[in-house]
């Protein structure tokens, strides 16, 4: 399960929902979201966790996921690298718009979650500016 952080929503009961990597299974709550990007890693499916890129891939798809509502954790996860969603390359924004969506909890590997940070991994709904 990855823990997806939902910023200034109001609610009070619901902070943040859960992710679920899946590729055929069928949830009754939630939503799926497929057409992610993955920027500065690779995506392990069967470890459902993050991986040194391909040489000279930039990007690379990410399979669907499923977000359902959880109650909030208190604790963070240890080995869990709480990725940047954003809605473009351009991670500043644009024309008053700011690109950054949510914050998606993945798992990060064989490696520490401060790799992917200084790697600047993050997760794009869109390839365009």
């Amino acid at each position: 399960m990855l823990l997806v952080g939902v910023g200034g929503s109001g609610r009070q009961s619901l902070s943040k929902m859960a992710a679920y990597i899946c590729e055929y299974q069928v949830f009754e709550d939630g939503v799926f979201v497929r057409g992610l990007f993955l920027e500065g890693a690779g995506w392990d499916k069967r470890n459902s966790c993050l991986v040194e890129a391909e040489p000279m891939q930039m990007v690379c798809p990410i399979p669907t996921i499923h977000f359902k509502p959880v109650e909030n954790r208190k604790k963070a996860a240890k080995g869990v690298y709480l990725c940047p969603c954003y809605y473009f390359p351009v991670r500043s924004g644009g024309s008053g718009r700011p690109s950054f969506v949510v914050g998606i909890e993945l798992k990060s590997g064989a490696v520490t979650p401060d790799h992917w940070i200084k790697r600047g991994t993050a997760l794009l709904l869109s390839l365009d500016n």
